[in-house]
């Protein structure tokens, strides 16, 4: 994906009060579009217009005389909202910003994490990269929001580097704006980043500052990150019972999205999973699995439950899991998420004797995870192709304390939904 250089978006758009008028560098609405259509191998659905129309407003806003920027962005803006709802609004500012530094631009927002999510990467990051220079009127802490969005895009596709440039220049806005919001967006940002790499001590250190500082300026949306943070540490370290109360937490705070909601359960078959209770983790994974939901839920859903599926001998079930990562794996979805679900498949195959399949999974994933410098799948990727991997999940089942025992309890009595035909990838409802 072309982006314009991070020193320029610094010194023309970020911290600009007149919207610079140096020639911007990012390409238009429409070729990225194609782009991503040409990686999907389809259309996204029925909004692809207007989600083009919306980034071409912006675009023109951006790029065209001053005296029309204001009218091309309400445009823009009231298109937005025909897919971009008041409750949807509503809803997401609550949990996101609360009252602070609303703008009149955040329908354009929600749109592009729409389409980021939907997989369509060049065209959210034209569309966000078009309203940071297009829209004078931003104060810091909103232009912080959009670049840590646009970060956020960034590491989707797997430019990690481009994404570590753009949190660096929220973290100094926070510092320019005394921003605590600002700042644990940059840590949450810096967190991703680090468990991309297999750098566990800095997610810790940057996850514990986000967490601590969201939870005590009553930052609901941005705690939740921070706190899945805290919870991969704890699923890393093997404290099983220290994840499974983060993830608690984080269903909570993730109540009233039904996307998040059914990440925060995803995270809950993983501990499991690892904690060597597969049979309940099937569940979780398996409710997730049932649902319309953005491809970087479905995927670590997928992995986990073809790993938990081939340790239970449910072969069918295996099968069929792997065969939606495999269909998955050639379209626009998160490399990181395509990347790692490719090394679980490799494991689950392995498992049940299917070592050549096995093996073609790992080569791939090991492939993808060096070109995107994804570090800690490489290392395990390496291991399994160097001698058979063997799954920790093997060893005597965790014990749960009071705290986390719910949980399973409250899994366990669930019933095993039935997993549809194919998973259905879709973009989130913001």
């Amino acid at each position: 994906m072309a982006t314009p250089p991070v020193a320029r978006l610094f010194s023309g758009t970020l911290l600009a009060t007149d919207a610079s008028t140096s020639t911007p560098t990012f390409g238009s609405p429409l070729a990225a579009y194609r782009s991503d259509a040409t990686a999907r191998g389809a259309s996204f659905g029925q909004d692809d217009g207007l989600w083009i129309s919306v980034a071409t407003l912006v675009h023109h806003a951006a790029t065209g005389e001053a005296s029309r920027r204001d009218g091309l962005l309400r445009d823009a803006i009231e298109l937005a909202r025909e897919i971009v709802d008041d409750d949807a609004l509503n809803s997401v500012g609550r949990r996101e910003w609360g009252d602070r530094d609303r703008c009149s631009c955040e329908p354009i927002m929600l749109l592009a994490k729409l389409v980021a999510d939907a997989g369509a990467f060049r065209l959210a990051a034209a569309l966000l990269d078009s309203l940071l220079r297009a829209d004078s009127s931003l104060n810091a802490v909103q232009r912080g929001r959009i670049l840590a969005q646009r970060a956020r895009v960034g590491w989707l596709a797997g430019e990690i580097e481009d994404a570590r440039a753009r949190y660096e220049l929220v973290e100094s806005l926070a510092r320019r704006a005394r921003s605590p919001e600002l700042k644990v967006r940059a840590w949450n940002g810096f967190a991703a980043l680090a468990q991309m790499r297999g750098n566990f001590p800095e997610v810790r250190r940057y996850a514990t500052r986000a967490a601590r500082l969201a939870d005590r300026h009553d930052m609901p949306g941005l705690s939740r990150t921070a706190h899945y943070g805290l919870l991969v540490i704890a699923a890393a370290e093997r404290r099983f019972d220290d994840a499974l109360v983060e993830a608690w937490k984080v269903y909570q705070l993730s109540i009233g999205d039904s996307i998040d909601e059914a990440g925060a359960l995803q995270n809950v078959g993983q501990i499991l999973f690892d904690a060597g209770h597969p049979a309940i983790a099937e569940i979780a994974f398996s409710a997730v699995c049932a649902r319309a939901l953005p491809a970087r839920i479905l995927l670590p859903a997928l992995g986990g439950l073809a790993l938990a599926t081939a340790m239970a001998r449910h072969e069918a079930t295996m099968e069929w899991a792997v065969r939606e990562v495999r269909a998955m794996r050639r379209t626009a979805a998160p490399r990181y998420a395509v990347t790692s679900a490719m090394l679980e498949c490799a494991r689950a195959l392995d498992m049940i004797g299917r070592d050549a399949e096995g093996r073609d999974c790992a080569t791939e994933s090991l492939t993808l995870a060096r070109s995107f410098g994804f570090h800690e799948i490489e290392m395990r990727a390496e291991a399994f192709l160097q001698a058979r991997e063997q799954s920790e999940s093997a060893s005597a089942p965790a014990r749960f304390t009071r705290r986390s025992a719910s949980v399973v309890r409250e899994l366990s009595s669930m019933e095993l939904p039935r997993l549809p035909e194919h998973v259905r990838p879709t973009a989130a409802a913001v």
